[in-house]
């Protein structure tokens, strides 16, 4: 599923009008001053197929971007008409006394094909500057790495990544951002070993601390490294750590159709179950609506009274 001109039109749209993308913005660009400067930010952020976002933005380090001056708004400000920066790890990059308050153009070299536009135009502030987003179609990124949900207890040791990756100045790192009511940078690591140009395996994620990853979902960017020493985006992709909620009371209601049959047999002229003379062997049935109740904190099902596990 492709990106559309569209959504990516809609959603950039309200970035420039909004000091931050969807939930939150992270990390905080710096901001410019009312005589000039402003900052450059290239994120990402999962959305639905519908457009509708998942994630909080996420960081894109290492992203070109060029901007050229247009034209000046009221209280326009700033020498500098024209930029070319490399957004830093945290995908923040800042124009020197670039001119605010003032519409410019600007062009992007994502690496990622999904990101759509490549060039685009900007009402520029001290605070907003160019945010540059490129939303993510969850769909379009399943086959980036091989896992994309764990239960806690049951995580395996590793996690591959697949795309252009490359060992010439280093390992490439596997970054993990966390989005919802705090959204940030939660840790990286190192590929243990690499196939160049196809995948990356890398130890399973943890906290900047060590402990496991806790419940909620999570961005996955894959870098590589730069000849400088910095990181270069290779592409995204998305894990979801499960968990567990107590319930107090019935989890589901159903109903299910009973059928009650009665059959009767007649031995040597006899009825066994009657005692009745002159019998005739046959059945009947009847069907009856009975509820069935399943028990999420007990774990069995209530069916006509009984717990059935």
């Amino acid at each position: 599923m492709r990106i559309t001109k569209t959504v990516y039109a809609i959603l950039l749209g309200l970035c420039v009008l909004a000091t931050c993308c969807f939930d939150a913005c992270w990390p905080v660009p710096q901001p410019g001053t009312p005589a000039g400067g402003f900052p450059v930010t290239t994120q990402e952020a999962f959305v639905d197929s519908a457009g509708n976002p998942i994630t909080s933005s996420l960081a894109v380090p290492g992203m070109a971007v060029t901007g050229v001056w247009l034209s000046d708004g009221t209280g326009a400000a700033g020498s500098a008409t024209n930029f070319s920066v490399l957004t830093d790890d945290n995908g923040n990059a800042f124009v020197n006394n670039g001119r605010v308050n003032a519409n410019w153009s600007s062009a992007i070299g994502w690496n990622n094909p999904e990101c759509g536009a490549s060039s685009a135009y900007f009402f520029v502030t001290p605070l907003v500057g160019v945010p540059w987003l490129c939303p993510i179609v969850v769909d379009t990124v399943s086959g980036n790495s091989s896992t994309h949900f764990v239960l806690p207890g049951a995580v395996p040791s590793t996690i591959t990544s697949y795309g252009d990756f490359s060992t010439t100045y280093g390992e490439p790192q596997l970054r993990v951002y966390v989005g919802a009511s705090t959204p940030g940078f939660v840790s990286s690591v190192s590929a243990s070993s690499v196939v160049p140009g196809v995948s990356a395996t890398f130890p399973f994620p943890t906290q900047s601390n060590g402990s496991p990853l806790a419940q909620g979902f999570y961005g996955l960017v894959n870098t590589n490294v730069a000849s400088g020493g910095g990181l270069v985006f290779v592409d995204p992709s998305y894990l979801a750590v499960g968990g567990s909620t107590t319930l107090s009371s019935a989890f589901g209601v159903d109903a299910a159709d009973v059928t009650y049959t009665t059959t009767v047999v007649c031995l040597g002229g006899g009825n066994q179950v009657t005692g009745l003379i002159g019998c005739q062997s046959g059945s009947s049935s009847k069907v009856e609506a009975a509820p069935l109740l399943t028990e999420y904190y007990g774990g069995q099902a209530t069916y006509l009274g009984q717990e059935t596990a």
